[in-house]
């Protein structure tokens, strides 16, 4: 029987308004479920093909693991930017689905006073298909009472930005892998070299951590 090989995704995380912790938190927790999702098979006339749950039927058949408690991991520190080290919930996660610390970042090309954010990577594993990963994740957004149509860059409760599948080059209207500003994020770059300083994105001359680097000189 054919099988769906999985694939290493980076998604960011970020949320500047409402229970900013909790809701990333939450997020994490729905995360982790597209991580132990499995593979449907149906079959149709003499083929077997495989198809992937929607997200009501995703969220009743999934693998169901015990939430970390990552609340007790995240304890403010107002004097710098990182929220908490995670290396005891990272501990705890099994090593494919990695999960930053959670930073406090001043809001970029936003309006005047608004809150700032809590951003955060986590790198999972997938069979989903890279569009359907994206409904997915527009639906967790939407979930956390974002709303499906906003003006751009105002506060929201949780944004998902799917950041790299494996080395997939995409590029459609939709999404455009990998994401074109990753580099210049230092939001992004920060949480994503904790977890995985030594990728190379395709397209890349640099790793995560070398382009950190770069962008703080």
């Amino acid at each position: 029987m054919p099988c769906k090989i999985k694939t290493s995704v980076g998604i960011a995380l970020g949320s500047n308004l409402g229970k900013r912790e909790e809701i990333l938190n939450k997020a994490i927790q729905e995360l982790r479920k597209i991580h132990t999702s499995p593979t449907f098979a149906i079959r149709d006339g003499d083929l077997l093909q495989y198809t992937q749950p929607q997200n009501d039927l995703l969220n009743r058949l999934c693998v169901t693991h015990t939430p970390h408690d990552f609340k007790n991991h995240f304890e403010t520190k107002s004097s710098q930017n990182i929220i908490h080290p995670n290396s005891e919930s990272r501990a705890k996660s099994d090593c494919s689905f990695l999960v930053s610390s959670f930073y406090k970042t001043d809001p970029i090309n936003c309006p005047p006073n608004s809150p700032y954010f809590i951003n955060a990577v986590v790198q999972l594993e997938t069979t989903h298909p890279p569009l359907l990963l994206l409904k997915l994740l527009q639906e967790l957004e939407i979930d956390s009472g974002r709303p499906a149509l906003r003006e751009k860059n105002t506060p929201r409760t949780l944004d998902l930005d799917l950041l790299y599948y494996g080395s997939t080059i995409l590029a459609t209207p939709e999404l455009e892998l990998p994401h074109p500003r990753i580099h210049e994020r230092l939001f992004v770059l920060e949480p994503l070299a904790e977890i995985c300083p030594d990728l190379k994105l395709p397209t890349w001359d640099k790793t995560v951590n070398e382009y950190l680097l770069f962008i703080k000189k």
